[in-house]
């Protein structure tokens, strides 16, 4: 069996993971959820959207599982290497490229937004391209993650443990529940080191490490319904009152996100593992060579979807939209991928 085979066929729960991950993070960027009606239509795109968001959660979940243990492999300076390597390259380069695209084709900035200064910061703050909010969490994710990592492992266990209730009851169920009451008062006792996205660090280090009992997946996998209901229909309540989308519910620190997502994670995890997915081949395979590029679908499609707004007169509150566009800007960024792994020079823009 040739190397390129067998590197295809390293499948585990996190390639599934990684996977839908992106194909949901696709999903929730052509619904119709932002375009708020009193509607069937925005009905089914609200259960849609609150279903999705899980995306973002479980790819942090992911940087948790498969890189908390990076110092069996290395020191952290070279963690620190790769990973920015693999990231800030790719996170520069399609900015800078977005920025172009602004000013030659979408046309939808004022011209002081091209000095070199607001370039500069427009990157930084991910502004030129939206979606691009969710690498700031990421970068702070590497650069905390050598606290955790120092963590002896035999005391990750219950140290984490003690960490995600922490993070779960201060950071979100108590500021939660004062904001539900209308009480205006900011909790000033959130702990910053498991808060936001270092809170999916942890969590998916820990469902990935360690074994759950029947009982408490049980018990997860019910507070996670619970949480999804609590977004669909809060959602839809808070909407119809305000008359436009309320983002009460939403939040990588809302509890909602904070059991939801977890849940979804520890369900791929025992799905993938109960149905043994790694003894069917072609499954298998699929979801190993279509992991090589999830990150060049985080990266491209907004682009993709930019340029297609911007030439055609979508409607994007059609089914037919939803339908068509999502495996069109799944498929596209595969295809640029594929194209630019070939040249030396871009090779590092879009790396596996």
């Amino acid at each position: 069996m040739s190397g390129s085979v067998k590197k295809e066929l390293r499948f585990n729960f996190i390639t599934v993971a990684s996977v839908l991950s992106a194909v949901a993070v696709v999903l929730l960027h052509t619904n119709s959820f932002w375009q708020y009606g009193d509607s069937l239509r925005w009905e089914i795109a609200n259960i849609i959207n609150c279903s999705l968001i899980f995306a973002v959660p479980v790819f942090f979940m992911i940087s948790g599982a498969t890189l908390i243990d990076y110092s069996d492999r290395y020191d952290t300076k070279t963690f620190l290497k790769k990973r920015f390597k693999k990231t800030l390259i790719p996170f520069v380069f399609w900015s800078l490229i977005a920025v172009l695209l602004h000013a030659l084709l979408l046309k939808d900035l004022p011209k002081s937004s091209y000095s070199f200064l607001n370039i500069m910061m427009g990157v930084l703050s991910a502004s030129f391209v939206p979606i691009y909010w969710f690498f700031i969490p990421l970068f702070v994710n590497y650069l905390s993650m050598p606290l955790f990592t120092i963590t002896r492992k035999k005391d990750r266990k219950s140290t984490f443990k003690y960490l995600i209730f922490l993070g779960l009851i201060v950071n979100a169920a108590i500021p939660f529940i004062l904001k539900l009451a209308g009480i205006n008062w900011k909790f000033p006792y959130t702990i910053s080191i498991i808060s936001g996205a270092l809170y999916y660090l942890v969590v998916g280090y820990y469902i990935r490490s360690y074994e759950i009992t029947k009982r408490m997946r049980m018990i997860i996998y019910l507070a996670g319904l619970v949480s999804l209901l609590a977004m669909i229909i809060g959602t839809s309540v808070g909407s119809h009152a305000v008359g436009h989308v309320t983002g009460f519910w939403r939040g990588l620190d809302m509890i909602t996100y904070m059991v939801y997502a977890p849940a979804v994670f520890l369900a791929i995890k025992n799905i993938t593992e109960r149905l043994q997915l790694e003894k069917h081949k072609k499954v298998a395979r699929f979801f190993a060579r279509f992991a090589r590029y999830t990150f060049a679908v985080y990266l491209l499609h907004w682009f993709f979807l930019a340029m297609f707004e911007k030439c055609f007169a979508l409607n994007h509150t059609s089914p037919i939209y939803f339908l068509v566009m999502s495996p069109v800007v799944i498929i596209l960024p595969c295809i640029v991928a594929m194209i630019f792994r070939k040249i030396p020079l871009l090779k590092a823009t879009l790396p596996d």
